[in-house]
C-alpha cells in the first residue's frame, strides 16, 4: 500500500513540476514555427516567468524568449 502512495504521489508531482511549461509550449512552438520553419533540436525551458526555446536553424543556434500570450519577446 505505501509502494501505490508513493508512486501515486511521486507521478502527481511529476506531472504538477515537470511538466507546467508544456501548457505554454504548445501554442508558442506554433509561433515559433511560424518564424522559424525550419527549426531542430528545440529545447524548451520556463524561467523568470518566460518560455524560452534554445534551437538550431540554418547550422546557428537560436534564443528565443515568448510571454504568457506566446508573444515573441527577444531573439
Amino acid at each position: 500500500m505505501k509502494k501505490i502512495k508513493f508512486i501515486a504521489i511521486s507521478g502527481f508531482m511529476m506531472l504538477l513540476f515537470g511538466c507546467h511549461d508544456r501548457f505554454y509550449g504548445f501554442e508558442c512552438e506554433a509561433t515559433l514555427k511560424k518564424l522559424y520553419p525550419d527549426a531542430r533540436f528545440i529545447d524548451w525551458e520556463f524561467d523568470d516567468g518566460f518560455l524560452t526555446a534554445d534551437f538550431r536553424s540554418n547550422g546557428l543556434k537560436v534564443d528565443m524568449k515568448f510571454d504568457d500570450n506566446c508573444q515573441w519577446i527577444t531573439k
